[in-house]
């Protein structure tokens, strides 16, 4: 049974590919590709072949917040959705080309409980590296966090 599941997996993730391939979306050929999307998508696909896992432990050992990047005339405005979280358990650098969002969100808990029907939301460490094929000034980076998302935007370096 695991091998049929496993072998439609590869078969979408092939699929994925060669429709990013061709939708120009392959990951080094956008401004702001994050190279991780396609082992992201992988791995949820693997990970939803294993139905019978417990629901308890169908969340990762790392997650990734949702996560969506514009581009403008004058700058690029990336939105992290990080519900629940403290500002200061949010970190923020730029390092070799890459900036690197990264935190952990602490798991939610009922007092009282006697039995869990559904865990969905995604606890732990999490990290987000989105590759930056423009030369940005870390001093340059605006960043805030309002009502659980986190903004940031990059300015362009005018070119001279």
């Amino acid at each position: 049974m695991y091998f049929i599941l496993d072998t439609i997996c590869c078969f979408l993730y092939i699929l994925i590919v060669s429709t990013r391939q061709k939708n120009g979306l392959f990951p080094g050929k956008d401004i702001m590709a994050d190279k991780g999307n396609l082992f992201d998508d992988m791995d949820m696909m693997i990970d939803l072949t294993h139905i019978n896992k417990s629901f308890i432990n169908v969340t990762s050992r790392h997650w990734k917040p949702p996560t969506d990047i514009y581009e403008t005339r004058d700058n690029y405005t990336i939105f992290v959705d990080l519900a629940g979280m403290k500002k200061n358990d949010i970190s923020l650098k730029s390092d070799s080309g890459y900036l690197i969002i990264s935190g952990s969100r602490k798991r939610f808990y009922c007092p009282n409980t006697t039995s869990l029907h559904r865990m969905e939301i995604d606890t732990g460490s999490f990290m987000r590296k989105i590759r930056l094929n423009v030369d940005v000034l870390e001093k340059d980076i605006e960043a805030e966090y309002l009502d659980g998302i986190l903004k940031i935007t990059i300015p362009k370096r005018s070119e001279e």
